[in-house]
Parts: C-alpha cells; structure tokens; sequence
C-alpha cells in the first residue's frame, strides 16, 4: 500500500512537471515581467509599450475573454477578447501575458495580445 502511494505520488509530480504550457494568442517575447504595482503607480509611462506581468489568475470571464492577474502585491484585470482571444477556466492557474496598458474609467487594464498559462 506505501509502495503504491509513493509511485502515484511521485509519477503525479512528474506529470506535473512536465506539461507543456498553453499558448494564445501572438507568441511571447523574452522579456522579464514587470510588477503590476509598478504598471499601476504609474501608467502614463508606459504608452505604446508592450509589458508583460506574471502571476495567478484570480478571476476569470465565464467565456475566457477576461480575467484578473494578481502578482500577489496588485491585482491587474486583463481583457483578451480585443484579439479575439478567449481562454478555458483556468483560475489558479499561472499566467504570463503581454500586451498594452489602456486607460479606462479613472484606472488601467492590460489589452492583452498573447499569454502562457502553466
């Protein structure tokens, strides 16, 4: 019974570990994430520059075309539908995404144009 727990255990941290993430959307550039609290403080200068932010995905549109992204220190909602983009559940999950900060309403939010969800 041991035996059988730790070979399930085991090959289920393999199979985690090995999956390859989603990908959506335009393929993602190398370039390191830059924290949401930093976007959010100050979005006026980042104008036609793509970002890319790391972190959870917190909440999520029942039809995948948006979701928030929390970096555990700020919460960034990201709209993928502008690209025609949509997503399966994938709350609790880890995301990078890279797109553009829109001004909206007094605050910002991420048009998102490719993401990878591990």
């Amino acid at each position: 019974m041991n035996r059988l727990m730790i070979v399930s255990i085991t090959l289920g941290m393999v199979m985690t570990g090995c999956t390859k993430p989603e990908r959506y959307g335009e393929p993602l550039r190398e370039a390191h994430p830059t924290p949401i609290a930093t976007l959010l403080s100050r979005p006026v200068a980042w104008p036609d520059t793509t970002v890319t932010i790391a972190g959870r995905i917190v909440r999520e549109c029942p039809s995948g075309c948006w979701f928030e992204v929390s970096d555990g220190k700020a919460l960034l909602y990201v709209d993928i539908g502008a690209h025609g983009l949509a997503i399966p559940q994938r709350v609790g999950r880890r995301v990078t995404v890279q797109g553009r900060l829109e001004a909206a309403r007094g605050g910002v939010y991420l048009v998102g144009q490719g993401l990878e969800i591990r």
